[in-house]
Order: structure tokens, then C-alpha cells, then sequence
């Protein structure tokens, strides 16, 4: 490559090199603090500081700028294996690359003062470059976490083009000239093919980098979201099973109903998956009808088992379940409208249910499946003022109420629950 100066092509690596330096270090203080960030770009740092010594050779004494550009050389490629080591999450390992750096230091330093030698020189920094890009190759390709494998070849490919050039380098560099102005001319060849193969792998590994601490980053956040969604599941399903235990306890009160939410539930699940409703929303109606009547916790229990006809002022007390479970669990962040449906259950379509009077389309679609299934439960099961009504009677009264009271469509459901599914309320 006779053509190319060697100042020029030492300046083009010496701004990818900076590119790289810098690109690392904005990402690890700003995006993601990791120290295989950090390893890289003091790397590229070393490296940039060597192609710039290279760029001004004439201006620095000439052996300190041979030891210097070689001592930089050989911990940018250090840098490098430790960076990619780190970044595999290897255990530490026995220093043996602060040795490589300070031997090649002393025998660079022995070549250029009390026994100078070009050959020695290349030989021993070809060797000591590729004694650690080898290193830098085989971490990455090691076999581990299969997750960001493409990206880890990719820069293994840049360190192996990087090792494999100094190996070649290294080897060689002795056979390559008969005479001392063979070898200066073979020399500064390899030189400038160091530098184009530098430039390439700094392009490459700008790339390489920063794809993966971006995929692992993203990996990180993932699985920490699924760690915290895991947490706030069994958060609320804490929740839930508290709130689950303080209805049941409220239901126990009177041994006409108990049993009442947990029947209500199934039926409700039961019309839900008819209906073709997703899940979610049937594991939210399940257990917002677990709990529907934990409002009764504020009716006097004596109120509860009395038989007939209820005066006024205590059937409104009754009535007032349905706002008292709203106010219980309203507070609760639930990942389902269950507040919602447990003061709705007892809306009708016509606007002449309670607490709110709401009519139609402002009646949540959960509220109104556990409208006609806790009606249903009701009618087929012995209360203090009659006994139990049966299915059949149930089903007509529903059927009765269908357009008007209650969704035809969730009537229809339950019909078919019933008569062509086979449901019934398990056994207490």
C-alpha cells in the first residue's frame, strides 16, 4: 500500500477509535451504568491515544513514542478481553494480562534502547496483540446464555480479524526480507494494513457494542418487569385472599347463605366463558362475585335470619350492602372494575334497581352476569322467609325478566349453562 501515508490512515483510525470511546461512555453514564461499557471505552481510549501518536510522530521524542504506541496498543486489546469477559458474566481469573502488558512493555523497551531491533519490535507487538484478541474472540463465543448470539459473534469476528492479522503479522514478519531496506519496505506495509484492519474493527465493534448492551439491557428490563409483575400478582392475590376471607367470615353469620358468594362465582365464571368474555375479565368477574355481598358485614345479623317480610327501614338497611361493599373494597387497585361490579349487582335495566338507579348501557356487562346468577343461586336455595324455589322456577322468573330487568343475552347464557352444558352448583 504504497500510496496510503501512514499519518493519514493513523488519524482515520484515530477518530473511529475516539468515535467508539466516546459512544461507550455517553451510553455507560447516561443510558446504563455497566462496566463492560466502561472497559471498551478505555480500550478505545488507549487505542485512540496510540493512532494519535502515531498521527504527530516527529513532535515526540521517537522511542518514547515506540514504547508508548505499543504499551497503549497492547492495553486497548486488554481492555477489550476484560470488557467482553465481563460482559459474560465470567468469574475473575488469574491477571495473566497486566503480565502480557508489562512484558511486552520491557521487551519493547529492550528492542529500542540496548538492543534495537525492528524485526523484535513487530514480532513481539504482533504476538502480544494477538495474544489478547484471540482471548476477546474465544469469551465470546463461549457457549452460555443462548440470548444475543448473533451480536456476541459479530464482535467476536471483529477481535478474531484483529487476532488473526497479528498472528500473521507476527509470524511472518522474520521470513519476509533478505535485507535490512526489504524489511523497512515489508514493515511499513504491514504498518498501514494495522491501521486499515484498526479502522475496521473500531467501525465493527461501534456497531457490535452497542447492540448488545442494548439487548441486554432490554433482556434486564423484561425479565425485572416479569419479576415485578410476578410480585404484584402475589401482592394481589394476597389482597384478594384476605378480602375473600372477610366475605366468607361475613357470610358464615347466617347459615341460610353461606356458601351463596362462592355458587354466585361459579355460575358467573360459567356464563362469562358462554359468552365468550376473555380471562382476564372472567377471573375479575369471579372474584368480584366471591365477594359481592361483603357489604352485608353492616346488617345485623338478626336481621339477616328473620323470617317474612322485612319492614321498610330494615330492607333498606339491606339494601345498603351493595354501596357498603363499594365503600369497602373501592380503595383496593385491582386489575378489574370489582369495586364497580360489587355495587352494581343489583342494577336493573330499567333503572329500578339500587344503589345507583342506573339503567341499560351504564351497567357494567360483569354486573349484570352477576346479577342474574346471584338471582338464580337466590331462587334455588332455602332462605329464613321460604324454601328454595328450584331451577326451573328460576330460570323462568330470569326468562321473564329478560329485556327488561335483566340482559337477554346473559339470560340466554345462563339458559344454556343450565340445559345444554349441564351445570349445577356444587354441594356444600
Amino acid at each position: 500500500m504504497p500510496d496510503l501515508d501512514i499519518r493519514t490512515l493513523s488519524f482515520v483510525a484515530l477518530i473511529s477509535s475516539l468515535i467508539l470511546a466516546a459512544g461507550m461512555q455517553v451510553i455507560s453514564r447516561i443510558i446504563v451504568k455497566d462496566p463492560s461499557l466502561r472497559l471498551w471505552a478505555w480500550g478505545a481510549t488507549a487505542a485512540s491515544a496510540a493512532y494519535l501518536l502515531v498521527a504527530i510522530r516527529g513532535n515526540v521524542y521517537t522511542s518514547v513514542s515506540i514504547i508508548l504506541v505499543n504499551t497503549l496498543m497492547i492495553v486497548s486489546g486488554v481492555c477489550m478481553y476484560l470488557g467482553n469477559r465481563n460482559f459474560r458474566g465470567f468469574k475473575p481469573e488469574f491477571p495473566w494480562y497486566w503480565g502480557l502488558v508489562a512484558a511486552t512493555t520491557a521487551l519493547i523497551y529492550y528492542f529500542t534502547y540496548p538492543m534495537p531491533s525492528l524485526v523484535a519490535r513487530n514480532v513481539t507487538i504482533s504476538a502480544a496483540l494477538a495474544a489478547a484478541f484471540f482471548p476477546s474472540a474465544y469469551v465470546m463465543l463461549r457457549p452460555g446464555d443462548s440470548r444475543g448470539r448473533r451480536e456476541r459473534w459479530f464482535v467476536a469476528a471483529a477481535c478474531l480479524t484483529m487476532a488473526v492479522f497479528m498472528g500473521v503479522r507476527a509470524i511472518a514478519t522474520p521470513f519476509m526480507a533478505s535485507s535490512e531496506q526489504d524489511f523497512m519496505l515489508v514493515a511499513s506495509n504491514f504498518q498501514k494494513f494495522s491501521f486499515v484492519i484498526g479502522f475496521i474493527v473500531s467501525v465493527a465493534l461501534s456497531m457490535g457494542l452497542p447492540l448488545l448492551v442494548s439487548g441486554r439491557l432490554q433482556r434486564q428490563l423484561w425479565e425485572s418487569g416479569l419479576k415485578r409483575e410476578a410480585e404484584t400478582r402475589k401482592l394481589l392475590a394476597a389482597f384478594t385472599h384476605v378480602i375473600a376471607s372477610l366475605a366468607t367470615a361475613v357470610e358464615r353469620r347466617d347459615s341460610y347463605s353461606s356458601g351463596h358468594q362462592r355458587r354466585v362465582a361459579e355460575l358467573a365464571a360459567a356464563i362469562a366463558h358462554t359468552l365468550g368474555l376473555d380471562p382476564a375479565r372472567i377471573e375479575g368477574l369471579h372474584f368480584a362475585a366471591t365477594i359481592h355481598d361483603i357489604g352485608m358485614i353492616y346488617v345485623p345479623v338478626e336481621i339477616l335470619a328473620r323470617p317474612g317480610i322485612l319492614p321498610p327501614i330494615e330492607f333498606n338497611l339491606v339494601k345498603a350492602h351493595a354501596q357498603a361493599g363499594f365503600d369497602i373494597v373501592k380503595d383496593v387497585e385491582f386489575p378489574w372494575p370489582a369495586a364497580e361490579m360489587v355495587r352494581q349487582h343489583h342494577e336493573r335495566l330499567d333503572g329500578s334497581g339500587f344503589p345507583l338507579g342506573l339503567k341499560n348501557g351504564q351497567i357494567l356487562l360483569e354486573a349484570r352476569i352477576l346479577a342474574v346468577a346471584d338471582m338464580v343461586e337466590a331462587m334455588t336455595s332455602h332462605r329464613p322467609y321460604r324454601e328454595a324455589l328450584g331451577l326451573d322456577a328460576a330460570l323462568a322468573q330470569i326468562r321473564k325478566d329478560a329485556g327488561t330487568k335483566l340482559d337477554v343475552q346473559v339470560v340466554d347464557a345462563c339458559e344454556r349453562v343450565f340445559r345444554e352444558q349441564g351445570f349445577a352448583f356444587a354441594k356444600t
